[in-house]
């Protein structure tokens, strides 16, 4: 079974993989690069979904636990919500979630993020982006004119971004700070396409960012920590697919589970070896 990685979140996680527009490739299609052959990754993202909502959709998006074996082959997950919850009351009412009610509701999809894959799975909460609320005003003014503010503003996207680190320490989980990394660029702005969501710098600013953290504080799951599946194509057989494929499988198997008493096949092995795949002794 291949390793899974999820990726819970609002638009800025859905865009994610988006490959085709200006602002692309998104940070989860650069994330989905490097475990190509590795893990599976997972976009659960929802476009304009606040916390309030997403604590009901994560109990859709998991009916039922995980299996534990299915369990078992999640590497991280992450969450990355409150762009939409910091909305101004009065401007978005739609949206907005009370900063309180926001921390909590984080916590509280942790847990049934661990209550569905497993306790000690690594979760990598991230804080919202910076936001530019000019850049953002000047979006909505073109289909509204006449708008007096913008319906978010810079100050809220601070504050709740500070409530989400306090949601991951109450609950113990990984932080990235991603607001704070964002502000401390000269140029945060030139992240964002439109005032709130990613541009093509930004996209490959949270890829960075993401990754790093991975590499620093969840190394076991870091990409060049985990071995591709299945056998390189050179060490098959043409004479015999099937029976080659067969027995390179289980020197794949064994080379991933250090069980070597499993292989049938010592010429499989000295073969496969040569492919730079040798079993762990």
């Amino acid at each position: 079974m291949r390793k899974k990685v999820y990726l819970f979140g609002d638009s800025i996680t859905q865009f994610s993989f988006c490959v085709q527009d200006e602002f692309s490739p998104g940070w989860g299609a650069l994330v989905s690069e490097q475990y190509a052959r590795k893990a599976d990754v997972i976009n659960q993202g929802y476009s304009g979904y606040n916390s309030r909502w997403y604590l009901h959709l994560i109990e859709q998006i998991f009916p039922e636990p995980l299996s534990q074996k299915e369990s078992a082959e999640v590497l991280f997950a992450t969450l990355f919500l409150g762009a939409n919850d910091c909305s101004r009351l009065e401007d978005n009412p739609r949206q907005h979630v009370p900063i309180d009610e926001y921390e909590k509701n984080l916590g509280q999809i942790v847990d049934s993020i661990r209550k569905n894959i497993r306790e000690d799975l690594p979760i990598i909460l991230i804080s919202q982006p910076a936001f530019d609320e000019e850049g953002w005003l000047a979006r909505d003014r073109k289909d509204n004119p006449n708008l007096a503010r913008s319906n978010r503003s810079a100050a809220d996207a601070e504050a709740y971004s500070r409530a989400a680190i306090r949601a991951a320490s109450s609950k113990q989980c990984h932080s990235l700070d991603l607001y704070q990394q964002m502000m401390s660029q000269p140029n945060w702005k030139d992240l964002l396409s439109d005032g709130l969501h990613l541009s093509r710098s930004g996209n490959a600013f949270v890829y960075r960012s993401l990754m790093q953290y991975i590499k620093k504080q969840v190394p076991t799951a870091a990409p060049g920590q985990l071995k591709e599946d299945f056998p390189n194509w050179r060490a098959v057989d043409l004479e015999d697919l099937k029976g080659s494929i067969k027995q390179l499988l289980e020197v794949w198997t064994a080379v991933n589970t250090t069980d070597i008493s499993i292989v049938s096949d010592t010429q499989t092995a000295l073969r496969f070896s040569r492919m730079q795949l040798k079993p762990k002794l």
